[in-house]
């Protein structure tokens, strides 16, 4: 993960470590790690050894929501299907 400039360069600034934490609970998702320079962004400042460096932290908290897996949508589409075709049967008699 990174953070990219998105105003002028498109450069990834800073790269993401491996979050020091993540909790999911209900619909919250947490995240933390540190913030790292990135090495372009230090080759940028002119100082290739600064890549890498930790420069504080990143904290994001997101709302997720659940995404039904295929089979449960497969078995709804033939279930409708199957009562669609119930209605019509009957319908003719």
């Amino acid at each position: 993960m990174f953070v990219r400039d998105t105003l002028d360069t498109g450069a990834i600034l800073f790269d993401i470590a491996t979050p020091s934490e993540l909790a999911f609970e209900e619909e919250m998702l947490a995240l933390e790690a540190e913030l790292l320079i990135s090495d372009k962004f230090a080759d940028f400042l002119g100082n290739s050894d600064l890549g890498g460096g930790v420069v504080g932290a990143a904290r994001t908290e997101a709302m997720t929501s659940a995404i039904p897996e295929p089979t449960t949508i497969l078995g709804t589409f033939l279930a409708g299907g199957f009562l669609s075709a119930v209605r019509r049967r009957i319908r003719q008699k």
